[in-house]
């Protein structure tokens, strides 16, 4: 570890990294690098929004929070799980998402798709739209969210995910315009027609 203890938030954040770093840690769960991921981490630890600026990354941790941080980045290491699963949360097209080990971290492409409301590939507004193998619901929800007047159905097979994907539809407050269905692909869709099918199958 670096001889000099940390101070501010952004001496942590540069710790932080150097350990994950040091530690051979693999990235790629919503960070691809060290310092992003320790910036990730203890803006969690710490309730802090998600843009910082370069003043306030000069502010200094009281013991309670250094506590929290350095905690969090053992436990980063030591378990080596992804930061999403220690914090709960992970972002996708501009929105959180809970998440937990009942579900893939959201991380797909699809994301900047949904954000440009899939053009130039879909030139007028879907009325129905199906995220198939849903996994957290990111995918339609997000969707949903990009599409005021869309309908929207998730199909996921395994009830615990399913149970998480109701949870995130929930706390969007999007049940009226969403369903989820727990099928084994179109099983449990019968003559259901869509204008667009979204999936990232794990």
């Amino acid at each position: 570890m670096s001889k000099v203890v940390p101070r501010t938030i952004q001496d942590w954040v540069n710790w932080g990294a150097r350990r994950f770093i040091r530690a051979g840690l693999h990235f790629g769960h919503g960070a691809d690098n060290a310092h992003d991921e320790a910036y990730a981490l203890v803006r969690w630890a710490l309730k802090l929004p998600h843009h910082l600026t370069p003043a306030q990354r000069l502010n200094s941790l009281n013991p309670v929070q250094t506590k929290r941080v350095q905690s969090l980045f053992d436990l980063r290491i030591t378990t080596r799980k992804p930061a999403a699963y220690l914090t709960g949360e992970s972002w996708f097209a501009g929105l959180r998402f809970e998440v937990d080990e009942r579900v893939l971290i959201p991380r797909s492409p699809i994301a900047e798709l949904i954000v440009e409301r899939f053009r130039p590939w879909i030139t007028c507004t879907p009325r129905r739209i199906l995220d198939l193998c849903a996994g957290s619901g990111c995918i339609g929800i997000a969707c949903a969210r990009a599409f005021p007047q869309v309908q929207v159905d998730t199909i996921e097979l395994d009830s615990g995910a399913l149970r998480l994907l109701k949870h995130n539809i929930a706390r969007h407050r999007l049940g009226k315009r969403m369903r989820a269905i727990q099928s084994d692909l179109f099983g449990k869709l019968k003559n259901e027609r869509y204008d667009l099918i979204v999936s990232n199958p794990p």
